[in-house]
């Protein structure tokens, strides 16, 4: 589910704002277990990209935070970044540009 912004700005401003939802997050049966085995072995991912915050709580949940401490998370910006912060998990990479290339971007940077 989106964030409540832009609807809350503009019916602040005097709009009449009707949200209807056009998609739902979910998992799939078996992606647990399939995250589990990839992040079983300590330092077999390299990076994981955070899109948004669902993306962190849904990987969260399914790995736990443990699992991914010595990996390099990159978010695709400050709310996804608040997030990790929130499952204890620091960004080490953060878009500037909220963006598929920001994130990109941020993780060049953070290599170089």
């Amino acid at each position: 589910m989106a964030r409540d912004v832009l609807p809350d700005t503009l019916r602040a401003r005097g709009a009449t704002v009707d949200v209807v939802a056009a998609y739902e997050t979910v998992l799939p049966e078996d992606s647990a277990a399939k995250a589990r085995d990839l992040f079983a072995e300590p330092g077999a991912v390299d990076w994981v990209t955070f899109t948004s915050s669902s993306t962190v709580a849904n990987l969260a949940k399914m790995v736990g935070a443990e699992a991914l401490a010595g990996t390099r998370l990159a978010s695709i910006g400050p709310v996804t970044s608040a997030t990790l912060r929130e499952h204890g998990l620091a960004p080490a990479a953060e878009a500037k540009n909220y963006t598929a290339d920001g994130l990109l971007a941020a993780i060049v940077e953070a290599e170089l």
